[in-house]
């Protein structure tokens, strides 16, 4: 406990722990670094979606009450999704670095 002190103390914070005592383990895959990026894409998709629904039923139930044709009613939406669609794009894609 003293040499992981010291080694702290020291400034080594990746190397807390004496080599004698790393040398026959191996280390452990972190998955949440990977899986984190997936989960925030995929919300930010269905986030998306949703918005994009709520506009199509809005523009649904707006046609309804003023007589617009059904045809007319999604367009809110189409327009919507039409501007959301490269924003998802960029979100979902993983860039060039």
């Amino acid at each position: 406990m003293v040499q992981i002190a010291d080694n702290y103390v020291a400034g080594r914070v990746g190397a807390l722990l004496p080599k004698e005592e790393l040398k026959d383990l191996q280390p452990v895959q972190d998955y949440t670094a990977r899986l984190l990026p997936s989960i925030l894409s995929l919300t930010r998709v269905v986030a998306a979606a949703a918005v994009v629904a709520i506009f199509a039923g809005a523009g649904t139930w707006v046609a309804s009450r003023f007589g617009i044709p059904p045809s007319f009613a999604a367009l809110p939406a189409v327009a919507l999704a039409t501007v959301l669609f490269p924003a998802l794009v960029s979100v979902v894609t993983p860039q060039a670095k």
